[in-house]
């Protein structure tokens, strides 16, 4: 069974098709991360105005924290605990973790990434913006993206487990 990558994208847009489109083109042009291939999925996708939508939301941003909070558990199992301790972080995979991680908090879309901004370039919400998608529902999206195997990445982490589409 080929692994399956999945993400949640929120974008602005008065209608699924310009949402679907802008995720297209950011997934076409960014060279953060190329994947064999790419599905929208319409049934998993959804508006603000839908029930759902808070939940998936919530869950995406919650699932990137959590990422963050085992990355940084995997550094502290290396013996690293304090800021100053990162200057002694050896090259490979401990400083890529450390990548990671600041990846994650820079907002720049990886193959961990679960909910994802292109409103913020973020893996995050923020306070205001929570208040622009409940104030206008109709104007946002969760586009939810499934990705097959990936071709190129600045930054991959394997295995990705939990991650599979069965």
């Amino acid at each position: 069974m080929e692994l399956s990558i999945f993400h949640d994208f929120l974008v602005r847009s008065s209608d699924f098709s310009s949402a679907k489109s802008q995720v297209s083109k950011f997934l076409q042009d960014t060279t953060l991360i190329r994947y064999g291939s790419v599905e929208i999925d319409q049934n998993k996708s959804c508006s603000a105005e839908n029930k759902v939508f808070w939940q998936k939301l919530d869950q995406g941003v919650a699932e990137n924290k959590k990422i963050v909070e085992n990355l940084i558990d995997e550094l502290e199992l290396c013996d690293y605990s304090t800021l100053q301790d990162l200057f002694f972080v050896k090259q490979g995979f401990e400083s890529k973790i450390l990548h990671t991680i600041t990846h994650m908090l820079d907002g720049f879309i990886g193959v961990d990434s679960v909910f994802y901004s292109l409103i913020e370039d973020s893996h995050w919400l923020s306070p205001s913006l929570r208040e622009e998608v409940i104030s206008d529902p109709k104007q946002y999206w969760l586009v939810h993206v499934i990705a097959g195997e990936v071709q190129d990445a600045i930054l991959h982490k394997a295995p990705l487990t939990g991650r599979s589409k069965a």
